[in-house]
């Protein structure tokens, strides 16, 4: 998790606002946050906002735009990081003192929207349908709302409807990690 920290100068309220106003902030923060990822080449998952002590706690979860495959490079979470910090700043959007964590979800997010099975696209999945049964394979394609799986065992190819699969999870392959980490890649 890449995490970045920024606190904000203390202004005139220095207490950190009752829950409802938190609700609120928050609301005002993905409004914000969404912008700024865009413009990085990114996508706010879930933005939480938390009081810890005087300060505020906010983490902002980001990835890669569903259209992508691959990992987003600590790299680039840490200039997201700074864009939406310096847009903080800027507007005084959180009030008080705070600190910015940003971060990827990583490989133990579960895959529960279209989205993400968009992003695991190439990626080894273990899917269990409502039927209760498990599908193990590479994630090849999504069309619509259809999983394109190749099953891991048989090599065969599998369509699962998005609505069918009751939980669905990346599998970490640190073989393929390491085969991936020695691909020299063209910007």
């Amino acid at each position: 998790m890449a995490k970045s920290r920024r606190s904000g100068a203390a202004r005139s309220r220095t207490a950190a606002p009752p829950q409802q106003e938190l609700v609120e902030l928050t609301t005002r923060l993905e409004d914000v946050s969404r912008d700024i990822a865009t413009q990085a080449d990114a996508f706010v998952e879930d933005v939480t906002v938390k009081r810890a002590g005087s300060k505020l706690l906010v983490r902002i979860t980001v990835d890669l735009p569903e259209d992508r495959v691959g990992a987003m490079s600590l790299d680039h979470v840490a200039d997201v990081s700074r864009a939406l910090a310096e847009k903080f700043d800027e507007t005084d959007v959180i009030p008080g003192a705070y600190t910015l964590e940003v971060s990827t979800p990583g490989t133990s997010r579960p895959l529960t929207q279209l989205r993400h099975f968009l992003r695991a696209r190439t990626r080894l999945v273990q899917l269990t349908t409502v039927t209760g049964d498990t599908v193990t394979g590479r994630l090849h394609e999504v069309i619509g709302s259809q999983l394109h799986v190749i099953n891991e065992e048989s090599n065969t190819p599998l369509v699962l409807e998005f609505a069918d699969v009751k939980h669905g999870n990346v599998q970490v392959e640190l073989k393929r990690a390491a085969s991936d980490d020695e691909i020299e890649v063209e910007d």
